[in-house]
C-alpha cells in the first residue's frame, strides 16, 4: 500500500489570506487563553484576520475581545448553535467585505 507523501511545510504563498473564526457563546473563561495563543503564532508573513462570532453571549466576552486590537467582534444576534452559527458567521463576514 502506498501512502501520500507527508507534507512537513505548508507554502506560505498558498496561505497569504486567512480568516480565523472563533464561535463563542458565553466563553469568556476561554477567550483570553485562545486569543493569547493565536497572538503567539508567527503569522507575520500572512494576512490574518481573527473573528470572534458571538452567539448572543450574556457574559463578559465582548469586553474581553475589545482588549485585543485587530480582533473583530461579530455579534450574530441570537444563539444559532454550533454548525449554523459558523455558517451564519462566515456569511455575515462575507457581506462585510
Amino acid at each position: 500500500m502506498t501512502y501520500p507523501r507527508r507534507v512537513d511545510t505548508i507554502s506560505r504563498v498558498a496561505m497569504t489570506n486567512i480568516e480565523i473564526f472563533i464561535l463563542n457563546y458565553n466563553g469568556s473563561s476561554f477567550l483570553v487563553e485562545c486569543l493569547n495563543s493565536l497572538q503567539e503564532l508567527d503569522l507575520s508573513e500572512m494576512n490574518v484576520c481573527i473573528v470572534v462570532a458571538d452567539n448572543a453571549s450574556t457574559d463578559s466576552s465582548a469586553g474581553i475581545v475589545a482588549e485585543y486590537p485587530g480582533v473583530i467582534w461579530l455579534p450574530l444576534g441570537r444563539n444559532w448553535g454550533f454548525a449554523q452559527g459558523n455558517n451564519v458567521a462566515v456569511a455575515k463576514r462575507t457581506l462585510q467585505r
